[in-house]
């Protein structure tokens, strides 16, 4: 629900669940990610797209990536 509660508003007018699972999956792994690691925020937002774009459609990385980068900036 914590993660959640940061992605909703990142998600520009989109409810979370019109999301695929993967996307949803994807978008909570970066934001932990992002938020509790030192791992540098270019590093994450590639290996979030790469594993969207592998497991799911080549159009959810647009927003993988859109998302985790507003995070990353927001941060």
């Amino acid at each position: 629900d914590e993660l959640d509660g940061l992605i909703v508003p990142l998600l520009d007018n989109w409810d979370l669940y019109r999301l695929g699972t993967v996307e949803r999956i994807v978008l909570r792994m970066g934001v932990w990610e992002l938020k509790s690691t030192d791992v540098p925020v270019g590093v994450i937002i590639n290996e979030a797209v790469d594993l969207a774009n592998w497991f799911s459609s080549p159009k959810s990385r647009t927003i993988i990536n859109a998302v985790l980068d507003k995070y990353a900036h927001s941060r």
